[in-house]
């Protein structure tokens, strides 16, 4: 008989450590409260306090009286007690199992036997457990060791659960930290910054961007390696750290550019970044300098994080271009007319549309007439924005791009090579496969366009266009190796309608690709060189035959 108990309580012991391997902590707990009579027998309570959770739980066999129960958690008080632990009960949350009847005005009135003991796990206490029964034979000896051998193994459960926590927490961590600098990376960006505009948005706080980059870095690293340009890239963060505030947030999105966001006003924003870049540029080992943009948000006017980037990016090469070492802020042409006290009516505003058109429209023909003196050399280069405009503005209606939208894309269809006219002929005209040197002519295209774009103001936000339309969804493409979102919408639509006329072009390194191949090319790009719903649209059309090859 005896030996049959004593199996029977073994086998528990055993269902409950198979048990905790497919569970967590709490849930062993549980079922250690369920099938507690299988290891005491004629258990009436047992009580299980979680400190962590702040939760009392009392798994009852058979019915109490309240004056039971409360003798009971007084018993489970003192032993704190004797801990060090002062514990009031009353403010844990107390379910009983498996229903609330079982504590009431019948059984008995005080246990015969209580047995509390405490769960150690790192270093402190984590749980209560308390084993009680009426009538007047009280657990043997070897049902106290069998308690002790499962308190001992739950403290290494928990232990072990904890550590599994952490482990997870760090990967999680280590997942949006730069690895060389220690930074936030650009994934963590995007999820950090919804946040923190969310957080703005509920509070009223200020909060404000700021994007950065070094200057001549690619020469720092051409001329010292790119050992030296690391240890650059985490002197630079060190020295943000330094002045940063807790709660401001530093990324690195990749190379050299830096992203940070400052729950401040822009003037405190300036104060702390200008402080931080003038300390870098007194830096003896090398001369540093940064430029960047500061973009005060307000996270109540709708502004997406995309919209956010474009506006801080455009800053930035607004820095670069005017001369470097310097941070700017961002400056809206919408609210640079608010900010006069005028009220502007319709008509007014109408006109003023009217009027700036104008002026794009000529700054666009000014610039675009350097195309002229490319056609000596290849023909399709004078003829290309005819077709891409067409390409891109039926794109754009099948996106239901607004009217102003469709504009940038006509006049981005006229300007986005522009910088080609920079790229020697014997290139433009070459048969064979480029070197690694001319092919970097080629890329550098894109800047050169910009900036000849930046040049005029009225051009703003053509200047995307020229800037992005070589960038890959997934991050391949040249010159910053954008991705995604990140790349502004009337870019991935130029790309589509440039890959698309320059497959159905005859081009002096191979002859045209038929209708068919063409569309193929492009399918076969969705999601790596060119937007999806970019490239939907453009299948739509092509079935509507509203795009068809010249």
């Amino acid at each position: 008989m005896e030996k049959r108990k004593e199996n029977k309580k073994l086998d528990f012991l055993s269902d409950l450590f198979e048990y905790s391997l497919r569970n967590d902590f709490v849930d062993t707990i549980s079922y250690l409260g369920i099938n507690s009579d299988c290891l005491i027998p004629n258990l009436s309570l047992f009580v299980s306090v979680d400190l962590e959770a702040e939760e009392c739980l009392v798994f009852a066999h058979r019915k109490v009286k309240k004056s039971y129960l409360s003798s009971i958690l007084e018993n489970i008080r003192e032993v704190a007690l004797n801990n060090s632990l002062v514990l009031e009960l009353s403010e844990y949350k107390t379910r009983i199992l498996p229903q609330e009847e079982f504590i009431g005005t019948e059984g008995p009135n005080q246990p015969n036997f209580t047995f509390t003991v405490p769960i150690f796990a790192g270093g402190k206490s984590r749980a209560f457990l308390s084993f009680s029964k009426s009538g007047y034979l009280g657990p043997d000896t070897n049902d106290v060791s069998y308690i002790n051998l499962i308190v001992d193994f739950l403290s290494a459960l928990w232990e072990r659960e904890a550590k599994e926590i952490l482990e997870r927490q760090n990967i999680e961590k280590l997942a949006l930290v730069d690895p060389l600098t220690g930074v936030f990376n650009r994934r963590a960006f995007q999820k950090l910054f919804s946040q923190d505009l969310s957080e703005a948005k509920r509070n009223g706080t200020p909060l404000s961007l700021v994007v950065f980059d070094i200057d001549g870095f690619k020469e720092i690293n051409d001329s010292h390696g790119h050992s030296f340009g690391d240890m650059i890239l985490k002197r630079i963060t060190s020295e943000f750290k330094k002045l940063l505030r807790e709660e401001d947030k530093m990324f690195r999105l990749g190379g050299d550019e830096f992203a940070v966001l400052m729950k401040a006003d822009k003037e405190v924003t300036y104060s702390v970044i200008h402080r931080i870049v003038k300390g870098i540029s007194n830096i003896r080992t090398i001369r540093i300098t940064l430029s960047g943009g500061i973009v005060e948000i307000n996270p109540y006017n709708g502004v997406s994080v995309d919209d956010l980037m474009r506006q801080a990016d455009k800053t930035l090469y607004l820095a670069k271009e005017s001369g470097r070492n310097q941070i700017l802020f961002y400056e809206d042409e919408k609210s640079k007319i608010k900010s006069d006290g005028l009220l502007l009516d319709k008509t007014v505003e109408r006109l003023s549309d009217d009027i700036n058109l104008k002026l794009k429209e000529l700054a666009t023909e000014q610039l675009a007439s350097i195309y002229s003196s490319l056609t000596k050399i290849d023909k399709s280069i004078y003829e290309k924005p005819n077709s891409v405009s067409k390409y891109a503005i039926s794109l754009g209606k099948e996106l239901n791009l607004p009217e102003n939208r469709l504009q940038n894309l006509k006049l981005g269809a006229f300007l986005y090579d522009i910088g080609m006219i920079t790229v020697p002929e014997s290139i433009i005209l070459k048969n064979t496969n480029l070197s690694h040197e001319e092919y970097e002519l080629i890329r550098h295209h894109t800047i050169i366009g910009g900036r000849m774009i930046q040049r005029f103001p009225i051009l703003r936000e053509v200047l995307a266009i020229a800037l992005y339309h070589h960038e890959w969804i997934n991050g391949k493409g040249y010159p910053f190796g954008l991705t995604g979102d990140y790349i502004p919408l009337e870019a991935r639509v130029i790309a589509v309608a440039d890959a698309f006329y320059a497959m159905h072009s005859n081009r002096p390194y191979r002859s045209a690709l038929s209708k068919e191949e063409s569309i193929s090319e492009i399918i076969k790009g969705r999601g790596i060189k060119y937007d999806s719903l970019v490239v939907e649209a453009f299948l739509a059309l092509i079935e509507r035959k509203i795009i068809a090859p010249d």
